[in-house]
């Protein structure tokens, strides 16, 4: 697997069901490889997930997020180097506990869509607003986060940016969200989430029913 960085912006309307942020798998269980990052509907904390279809690698923020509020949450996974593997909120190292053994995880590749805001079509739909994500195919190092979360973002960190959604209006039209990496992921509005006012510009706000991102099988993190 190659080291990858995923980084959104989210605001939970309520604390009693299970967020996805960002999906690249069928479910939770190890038989199913890709990742997940989530917001915990028993734990209310931010969960980040992966599977090689046999071994598991889990990873969970101390943070909880039971009160509506615009939160920043970035995931870094280096393949290589445990150390590495965080999740920040807010700017800051919050990862504080973990489980599953890193030596023994894969290949993270399927064949699955990526999706903003559900598992799949069908399972565990985001209900908040949520804006500016970003994907890169390098571990983002602690001052990357930091500047993402001041949101003032020099060059650099766009290094190894593969996926770029604002959701602002200038990179919206109709239910096509432009993906401003360059690299062309272009996103698939479903079920009509709506526009909001996010923490930088506009963002979008999903029921928690049935509305989702679709940003089809970019290989991401595979």
């Amino acid at each position: 697997s190659e080291d990858f960085s995923l980084s959104i912006w989210f605001y939970r309307d309520t604390a009693t069901t299970w967020d996805t942020l960002i999906n690249k798998r069928t479910s939770l269980s190890a038989a199913d490889a890709g990742y997940s990052l989530i917001l915990s509907d028993s734990l209310d904390t931010v969960v980040f997930e992966v599977s090689d279809g046999v071994d598991e690698y889990v990873l969970y923020s101390g943070t909880t997020f039971t009160t509506p509020g615009w939160h920043h949450a970035v995931i870094t996974w280096d393949q290589d180097t445990e150390s590495n593997i965080q999740i920040y909120v807010d700017g800051i190292v919050d990862s504080t506990s973990r489980g599953g053994t890193l030596a023994n995880i894969g290949s993270l590749a399927n064949a699955l869509s990526l999706y903003i805001g559900s598992q799949g079509a069908a399972s565990h739909h985001f209900d908040g607003k949520l804006d500016e994500a970003r994907m890169y195919d390098r571990a983002l190092s602690a001052e990357d986060v930091r500047s993402l979360y001041r949101l003032s973002v020099p060059s650099s960190v766009d290094t190894g940016l593969k996926g770029y959604w604002s959701f602002n209006a200038q990179d919206m039209n109709g239910s096509t969200a432009y993906d401003r990496s360059g690299v062309g992921n272009i996103g698939t509005l479903t079920n009509s989430p709506t526009k909001a006012v996010g923490p930088v510009g506009q963002a979008l706000s999903f029921d928690g029913t049935n509305d989702y991102v679709h940003l089809g099988n970019n290989g991401l993190g595979t």
